[in-house]
Order: structure tokens, then C-alpha cells, then sequence
């Protein structure tokens, strides 16, 4: 027997199921969870002018900049849409920094302006770090450290 009801629906729950397994954009998520293993390379980039992008968008700071630029040096910056996304890390995408919901873990060029949304980064980590512990290869303390 003939049923195209029961086809539709069949094929309804096939399109379901694979809409489900299509992977989604990665989302952004802050430095934060970066700093949980890479603690010394944060560190590092607390004292960097990436790490103070957004500083420089306040009122009454990098004045020569914003004169260069044709900006009002007096202007606060911070929520404008043409100015923040050079100065925090995913402005326009999944998880990334809003102007209405400002996340102190996504300001300045952070990790992710770089290596890309943390979601997506941390498989690359742990795909990288099985297939290490698989090969059974050691490393010496001191590379680790350096690391």
C-alpha cells in the first residue's frame, strides 16, 4: 500500500534530523575560558594595548588618534556600532560582545579576535590532545613549560 501521508512525514522527520546534525556557527566565549589553561599568555595580554582596545574609545583618550581619524576626541565611543567591533572580540556573532550586554571577557582584541570563536577552538584543542595521547609521545617538562 501507497501511504504519501506517511512519506511526508517521513520525510519531514529525515529533514528534522539532519537540520539537528548541520553544525552550527561557533560561538564566542570569552577569554575567560582561555585563561583556564593558558593562565601565563593571559597574564601577558592583560598588560598588552590589545588587552586595553576599548580604552582607547572612551572620552578624552588617544586624542591625536581621534583627531587623525576625524573623530570627536570627546565623544565616548564605547557604544557606537562603527567604532566597537575593532576593539572587542565577536561583535556581529553568536555569543560575541553586544553593546547592550557589554561582557568584561570579550573586550579588547582578545584571544578569539585571532584563533576564532572559542567554541570551535577548544575541539581543535581537544582533537589535537587525543590524538597526542594516542601517539604515546612524551615531551619534555621544560617545552611544556614554555608553553
Amino acid at each position: 500500500m501507497n501511504h504519501p501521508i506517511l512519506h511526508a512525514m517521513a520525510i519531514a522527520a529525515m529533514c528534522v534530523m539532519w537540520a539537528g546534525t548541520v553544525s552550527a556557527e561557533p560561538t564566542f566565549e570569552g577569554r575567560k575560558k582561555c585563561y583556564n589553561c593558558h593562565k601565563s599568555q593571559g597574564e601577558s595580554w592583560d598588560k598588552t594595548l590589545h588587552a586595553k582596545a576599548i580604552e582607547s574609545l572612551k572620552p578624552n583618550t588617544r586624542k591625536e588618534a581621534k583627531l587623525k581619524a576625524k573623530l570627536d576626541p570627546k565623544k565616548d565611543y564605547t557604544k557606537d556600532k562603527d567604532c566597537i567591533g575593532c576593539h572587542v572580540d565577536g561583535w556581529g556573532k553568536e555569543g560575541g560582545y553586544t553593546i547592550e550586554e557589554p561582557d568584561k571577557f570579550l573586550t579588547g582584541v582578545g584571544c578569539e579576535s585571532c584563533h576564532g570563536a572559542g567554541s570551535d577552538y577548544r575541539k581543535l584543542h581537544r582533537k589535537a590532545g587525543e590524538a597526542f595521547e594516542k601517539s604515546q609521545k612524551t615531551m619534555d617538562r621544560e617545552r611544556l613549560v614554555e608553553a
